[in-house]
């Protein structure tokens, strides 16, 4: 399997760190360059209708996006599986024979993902009849060693940040059908205003970013999450070409 992780050239620090962390000589991992504004604006007739009228996409926003709709495409000329990464990701130190053991359990999916921002809620269904869930992250970080049999792959509903995930070639051909061109649109994320009352809202969520797009295509796809995530971002808003303001919920 091919692993890619994204990186601006412009860059180059966060790369090195990525390597430096998270090196693997039995598992390569390729260095996609990203898409910039300034690629966007010069190749703007290859880009052209990726954007529905009316969907705001930023223009870094909007270059991640179709950096990952690139791999995308790869994955599907490829025929084969990738893991798609971001470059400020740290992976668990034995993030690939986890990876292949998962993929051998689950067998039939679309997109698994192995890491996700914890600063932002999470809706996975564990079906059988059992309520859909919405998992908050605390800041107190455990120090508890991970476990082979602490491993479990609900289905997908909601994520944010689309750092680590493997893609199935039918499953980057139904994201791409899915996803693009983005549209303006919002997928209503569930609030709590007691979580012991199960007294709950829904906030708006627009589609603003590639992750908030994925989101609102799990529908159509066999997705699934690892829990707990092997992999995680730093997600170090001072040193992200994202803005806070662009993943927010209103």
């Amino acid at each position: 399997m091919k692993n890619f992780v994204i990186n601006v050239k412009e860059n180059r620090k966060r790369l090195e760190t990525f390597i430096s962390s998270n090196r693997n000589d039995q598992n390569p991992i390729e260095v996609f360059e990203a898409v910039t504004p300034s690629k966007i604006e010069q190749n703007s007739s290859y880009y052209a209708g990726v954007l529905n009228e009316g969907c705001e996409y930023a223009p870094i926003p909007l270059s991640i996006a179709l950096s990952h709709l690139h791999l995308w495409n790869k994955c599907i000329e490829l025929d084969e599986n990738v893991t798609i990464m971001e470059d400020d990701l740290v992976l668990n130190h034995n993030f690939f024979d986890l990876r292949d053991k998962h993929i051998n359990t689950l067998k039939n999916f679309d997109l698994l993902v192995l890491g996700f921002n914890t600063d932002w809620p999470v809706e996975i269904d564990f079906g059988g009849g059992i309520p859909k869930t919405s998992l908050i992250f605390s800041d107190d970080v455990s120090d508890r060693n991970l476990t082979d049999e602490q491993f479990c792959f609900p289905r997908l509903n909601a994520f944010a940040g689309a750092c680590c995930y493997v893609l199935t070639p039918q499953g980057a051909r139904k994201l791409r059908e899915a996803v693009f061109p983005l549209t303006k649109d919002t997928y209503l994320l569930r609030n709590a205003n007691s979580f012991w009352e199960r007294d709950f809202h829904y906030v708006a969520w627009n589609n603003l970013g590639i992750d908030i797009a994925m989101t609102l295509a799990l529908s159509k796809l066999e997705a699934r999450i690892c829990l707990p995530p092997i992999s995680y971002p730093k997600n170090d808003w001072s040193d992200s070409s994202m803005q806070r303001y662009q993943h927010a919920a209103c």
